[in-house]
């Protein structure tokens, strides 16, 4: 556990506690063993607003502090560690969940709780087969006015665990938020046909999100969107990390934090670590998709293995702002799509390293706009292989290009370097290259356009070695 992740649970739990004593005695012990059933479960669930079908099996004296197994069989419900289905703000906290075998029709879930908080429950599945969704904790409320949290609860699946929905640490619907939630994966296959894997989500715009996390060691997952946190309309969507060091990952994608949905939220200092693994998944450290004119700032990915097949992007907005955004590609990592710093409307000092040896197949852009701003993005290769071209910054159509740079200390580059380019009628002035190492097989500019207007930029070289021509701009 991280320092950042004990203070959070430390400080969380505390507070909880404080507020909401825990009574263990009034806790329930269930074992369900394909039929046979020890302790006091209900084989009918039909709450108002509930949140699955009959012949669910669930403790029915205590919401809290329960601890449920279920070893075998078949059920077409759904099993749940605690439920709390009242009014009266009543939680669903402290619950034990493992499904260590057989087969579940509906959701697999540790804590629920129609209108109150559900924290520190604790759910693993370990070789059983699951066609609804996976819940740590699930905070449910009709209402965005109502304060309830999601926090601290975990999902862990290992074993050869079949899983053919959504996987959520911990699933906010009211502005409390989702906190210090975690996905774990250790073994097992995911398979929906589009499915979500998020340590913290929230479905009301504004609550928070933070300080969640998603870890993959192992296993097979496929069509899935994967992120550390996920957030609606105007949330900020901060502190959250997607870590993968095995297994195969395809036909999805990968975010430390993601904001969806029409507003103007805030995807900031989220992470993606990756240092194994086959990934055949986008990457991005922070994403604002859809009509979301939110902006991503100070996200970052650091690739120290593992193999990627497809693009990396360090932050990316449809149409707000992206700044200090990061990628690293050091160690081994390997990369056969382009590496982006930053990918939006405005694109400011955004950043690409490649060093050791490492690899990148496809381009390295420090940002990347289409009609938008890019300015003061960099790239620096400092060891490793980049086959295709490097610059700093870059237009795809009319946008303006200034003060972005490239520097090359080291490494092989096998196509162009450009400080700043415009693909189209850009206007492309103050962008460097410096050259003090490596190899460049093709040729140097400073800045570079289509159509538009170049001035004053520059390309400096004072060692290494160039195949093509050093052109200035």
């Amino acid at each position: 556990m991280s320092k950042k992740r004990k203070n959070t649970v430390l400080k969380l739990t505390a507070l909880y506690l404080a507020l909401h004593p825990v009574y263990s005695a009034m806790a329930e012990t269930i074992v369900y063993n394909g039929g046979v059933t020890t302790g006091d479960p209900s084989t009918v669930l039909v709450p108002n607003n509930g949140p699955s079908a009959p012949n669910s099996i669930f403790p029915t004296t205590s919401t809290s502090s329960n601890d449920v197994t279920y070893n075998s069989g078949s059920i077409s419900g759904g099993v749940y560690g605690g439920i709390a289905v009242g009014t009266a703000l009543e939680s669903a906290n402290f619950n034990q969940l493992k499904v260590l075998g057989g087969t579940i029709a509906e959701n697999v879930t540790g804590g629920w709780s129609y209108t109150g908080n559900v924290f520190n429950n604790n759910v693993l599945i370990d070789s059983a087969t699951v066609s609804g969704k996976v819940f740590g904790g699930w905070a449910e409320s009709s209402s965005s006015s109502n304060s309830v949290s999601a926090n601290l609860n975990t999902v862990q699946i290992q074993g050869s665990a079949i899983i053919k929905d959504n996987i959520y640490g911990g699933y906010g619907q009211g502005n409390g938020g989702a906190v210090g939630n975690r996905v774990i994966i250790k073994a097992g296959t995911i398979q929906a046909s589009a499915s979500i894997i998020a340590g913290g989500y929230v479905s009301f715009s504004g609550a928070p999100v933070y300080d969640n996390s998603v870890t993959i060691s192992g296993g097979t997952i496929s069509n899935s969107s994967i992120s550390g946190g996920y957030g609606q309309s105007s949330t900020t969507v901060t502190t959250n990390s997607v870590n993968v060091s095995g297994g195969t990952i395809s036909n999805g994608s990968i975010q430390g934090g993601n904001l969806a949905s029409i507003g103007s939220g805030l995807v900031i200092r989220n992470q993606v670590f990756i240092t194994g693994g086959i990934i055949h998944a986008e990457i991005y450290g922070g994403r604002v998709s859809g009509a979301n004119t939110g902006s991503a700032q100070e996200n970052q990915v650091y690739i120290s293995g593992g193999a990627i097949g497809k693009n990396v992007y360090g932050g990316s907005a449809s149409s707000g702002g992206v700044s200090s955004n990061a990628v690293s590609v050091v160690g081994n990592g390997q990369v056969t799509g382009d590496v982006i710093g930053g990918m939006g409307n405005t694109v400011t000092a955004n950043q690409v390293s490649v060093a050791n040896n490492a690899s990148v197949t496809g381009n390295i852009y420090g940002g990347l706009t289409s009609t938008g701003t890019v300015s003061s993005n960099t790239a620096s290769i400092s060891g490793g292989a980049v086959t295709a071209n490097v610059c700093g910054g870059i237009s795809q159509t009319t946008g303006v290009v200034s003060g972005n740079s490239v520097s090359v200390s080291g490494g092989s580059i096998g196509g162009d370097v450009c400080g700043g380019q415009s693909l189209g009628a850009g206007t492309v002035s103050t962008n460097s290259v410096t050259l003090t190492g490596g190899m460049v097989a093709g040729n140097i500019y400073g800045g570079l356009s289509s159509t538009g207007v170049v001035t004053d930029n520059t390309a400096s070289v004072s060692g290494g070695t160039v195949t093509g021509i050093v052109y200035g701009g």
